[in-house]
C-alpha cells in the first residue's frame, strides 16, 4: 500500500484522490451514476475528457460535495460493531449446538470471522491513512498521546490482562517494547509494574529477558 493518502474517493478520469468534504462533480447522466458505475471527477476538465469515451446527447458536470469524515468513522465503527455482535452470536449457537448441527454451524462462523478480518483490516488502513492525519493536523501529537492514554487508563484492569495476555504473546520484540515503553513513562508505577509482571507469565523465560532488557527492568 502507498503512503499515498487515499482520499475519499479517486478521479474516474485522473485517478487524483478526492478528499473528504472535498468538492467533485458527477455527470447529469444516470448511466454514468449507477451502482457499479458511479463515475466521479475532481475537476470539470476531467468531467469532460469522459465524454470522448461515452456518447451522450446533452450532458453537463453537477456539482457536489464529498461527505465529511467523522460520519463515515461512525458508519464503519456501526458496520464494524454489527458484524462482532452477529459472530458472537453465532459462536455461542456454535458452542450449544448439537453434532448435526456443529459442523454446519462452525463453517458459517468460519466464513463470518473471515469476512469481518477482511473488513476490520480495511477500516485500520482508512484509519491510519485518513483518521489519525486529521486527527494529528486537527489536535497535534500530544493532545493525541494525551487522549490514547487516558483511554487506555480507562480500561478495567481485568480487561486489560485478559486483552494483554493474548497480544504480548502474538507481538513482535519491537512492538512489544513500544506498548510497554509507553505505559513506563506514561502509566502509575503500579499500573506498569502489573504489565510487566503480566509479560513475565505470558511470554516465554527468553521473550521476556528480551524484552526486560530492553525496558531496564528486572
Amino acid at each position: 500500500m502507498s503512503d499515498e493518502i487515499a482520499g475519499w474517493k479517486r478521479c474516474s478520469s485522473c485517478k487524483t484522490p478526492i478528499g473528504f468534504g472535498a468538492l467533485y462533480w458527477v455527470c447529469n447522466v444516470s448511466t454514468c451514476n449507477r451502482p457499479r458505475t458511479g463515475l466521479v471527477f475532481c475537476t470539470v476538465s476531467c468531467w469532460d475528457a469522459h465524454l470522448s469515451v461515452v456518447n451522450h446527447r446533452e450532458s453537463w458536470a453537477v456539482e457536489r460535495h464529498a461527505p465529511s469524515l467523522a460520519p463515515v468513522v461512525v458508519r464503519e465503527h456501526e458496520v464494524l460493531e454489527d458484524q462482532m455482535a452477529q459472530l458472537e452470536v453465532l459462536a455461542g449457537r456454535v458452542a450449544t449446538a448439537t453434532e448435526r448441527d456443529a459442523r454446519r454451524l462452525t463453517h458459517q462462523l468460519y466464513l463470518g470471522l473471515a469476512s469481518f478480518t477482511a473488513a476490520y483490516s480495511e477500516h485500520l488502513e482508512f484509519e491510519e491513512l485518513e483518521v489519525n492525519v486529521a486527527l494529528s493536523r486537527a489536535l497535534g501529537p500530544e493532545a493525541l498521546l494525551a487522549i490514547d492514554q487516558a483511554l487506555v487508563a480507562s480500561i478495567p484492569p481485568d480487561r486489560m490482562a485478559v486483552a494483554l495476555g493474548i497480544m504480548l504473546p502474538a507481538m513482535n520484540a519491537d512492538d512489544r517494547a513500544e506498548l510497554l515503553g509507553g505505559a513506563q513513562h506514561g502509566a502509575p508505577a503500579e499500573v506498569f509494574g502489573g504489565m510487566v509482571e503480566l509479560a513475565r507469565t505470558a511470554l516465554s523465560p527468553a521473550e521476556f529477558e528480551q524484552l526486560a532488557t530492553r525496558l531496564g527492568v528486572a
